[in-house]
């Protein structure tokens, strides 16, 4: 932000609990207790993907080489999705509530529920992405 000025608004019919930006692709990421989490286009302003959960949706992270979102839902799944296209590439079980993604993409770390942090190396050579966890 080089003004500090609001820019635009983006709506969900309830309350936005998370939000995730990658400015390169131009989107923006927004979670939602209604169980969804759109994906915007920040330039035209218009909703892109509307992506489903079975409950509310607290956190998203952005993997930008991949062009992969990583959802955290109160269903205590951790979901992959291509934000390209909106499909659903994995379901993780996992009672996370926060994530994020390292800059150069191939680690993403978790606030789990069990009070504990956890991180997995994330292969970016294919799609689906491969996670396992990091010792």
């Amino acid at each position: 932000l080089t003004t500090g000025r609001q820019v635009a608004l983006f709506p969900h019919a309830k309350t936005v609990l998370g939000v995730a930006v990658e400015s390169r692709a131009h989107r923006l990421f927004s979670a939602s207790s209604a169980g969804t989490v759109k994906v915007w286009n920040t330039e035209t302003r218009q909703e892109v993907h509307e992506l489903q959960h079975q409950d509310w949706v607290y956190a998203a992270a952005v993997q930008p080489h991949t062009k992969c979102l990583f959802t955290a839902s109160d269903d205590n799944k951790v979901t992959m999705w291509s934000y390209d296209s909106g499909a659903k590439h994995m379901e993780i079980p996992l009672p996370s509530a926060a994530f994020a993604v390292s800059c150069e993409g191939d680690l993403v770390a978790a606030a789990l529920k069990t009070g504990v942090a956890a991180v997995w190396e994330v292969s970016m050579q294919t799609l689906p992405a491969t996670v396992r966890p990091t010792q």
